[in-house]
């Protein structure tokens, strides 16, 4: 019945937020405490682009502020929508909470970036994959509510932990990035087999007619919207002033100078990708919302 999806629904959500929320708060106790180490001479070990780093940190800090900002709209969302219920409400809550927690996390981060560090940035990134994950999944298979229920909350508390360990270098290599990556292929492979399957039954007449409905327009609309600042954001991301696999000196010389006021390269990333989750998210909430 609707009422034990939705049920459902808010017990995995519930669960996915818990264990990002929990694993946050350890994980930035654990670096914070870490920090005290890094006085004087020590910061060397950090991996800045010092070509481009404003006092305190600022570029980072407003670069990040957008994904709190984008966050607090999306679990204002549902309130203000007033014309319609939204179906999706859980989902734009959690996501919005993640998106917050992006943001604090990131801000964290780059105080002092490392590989050692770098779990924490990515911590609210695998739940906010498998959020948008369970969601398709739901379209994707009805039944089977406890199998999706289970994969969606192992699997990125798995990721993490494997991050974790490689932070703590238990375990060698680039495991935790892999695993961040298998996740998110995942999430796009499931979003195109569903699109795929579900489109396949129109005809190309029937198409341009459904084309000029209200909410499958608004949906193809976005869905070429949020491709725009997704690559744009990928191509910040590539286009790195800095580099935390190689030694804090030898990163420097990927330092480059600021490209937009106060931001470079990895700024912009944030930005660009920000804005992508949350167009997302209304793509998402177009294409299983009103069914």
């Amino acid at each position: 019945s609707k009422k034990k999806q939705h049920k459902r629904l808010y017990k995995t959500l519930g669960t996915l937020l818990l264990i990002a929320i929990i694993g946050s708060i350890i994980a930035n106790s654990v670096y914070f405490f870490h920090l005290y180490e890094l006085i004087g001479d020590d910061q060397d070990k950090c991996y800045f682009n010092e070509k481009c780093l404003k006092p305190k940190h600022l570029n980072k800090v407003l670069s990040n502020l957008q994904f709190i900002l984008y966050g607090i709209a999306l679990i204002q969302a549902p309130i203000l929508c007033l014309q319609r219920m939204f179906k999706l409400e859980q989902v734009s809550s959690g996501m919005g909470i993640l998106l917050i927690l992006q943001g604090l996390n990131s801000m964290t981060y780059h105080v002092c970036p490392g590989q050692d560090a770098l779990f924490i940035d990515r911590i609210p990134m695998h739940f906010l994959f498998s959020i948008g994950l369970y969601v398709i999944l739901n379209h994707m298979i009805p039944k089977k509510a406890k199998t999706k229920a289970f994969l969606c909350c192992f699997a990125p508390t798995l990721t993490v932990i494997t991050e974790v360990l490689v932070s703590f270098q238990i375990l060698s290599g680039n495991i935790g990035s892999w695993c961040l990556k298998i996740l998110a292929l995942v999430f796009l492979v499931a979003m195109i087999l569903d699109l795929v399957i579900y489109y396949r039954k129109w005809k190309f007449g029937s198409f341009i007619k459904r084309l000029k409905e209200k909410n499958t327009l608004t949906f193809f609309i976005l869905s070429v919207l949020v491709t725009i600042p997704a690559s744009i954001a990928v191509f910040f991301f590539q286009a790195k002033s800095m580099d935390s696999k190689e030694t804090p000196v030898m990163s420097r010389e990927y330092n480059q100078n600021c490209l937009l006021g106060i931001y470079d390269q990895h700024d912009l990333w944030h930005i660009f990708s920000s804005s992508a989750i949350y167009l997302g998210y209304f793509t998402l909430y177009k294409s299983y919302s009103f069914t």
